[in-house]
């Protein structure tokens, strides 16, 4: 038994068909067109958040970006 490949017609037929298959794997994975994920990251205080508590930046550094993006931490505590 043999696999028949001829609906192919040629290397661009396969180029096709392999384009196909990675556009069907971004969806799949939920990933856009640009490369961004929809839901798997956090809003931007809850990516400082975890910075913070991984320790690669320090509170007071926590705090000063917090302030730039408009939510201050001594107002929610």
């Amino acid at each position: 038994m043999s696999l028949d490949l001829s609906f192919l017609g040629s290397t661009a037929g396969a180029w096709w068909v392999f384009w196909v298959a990675v556009a069907g794997w971004m969806i799949f994975l939920g990933l856009g067109p640009s490369g961004k994920t929809d839901s798997r990251r956090g809003t931007a205080q809850e990516e400082l958040l975890r910075r913070l508590e991984d320790g690669e930046i320090s509170r007071e550094d926590y705090e000063r970006r917090l302030r730039l993006l408009g939510d201050d931490p001594s107002q929610s505590r």
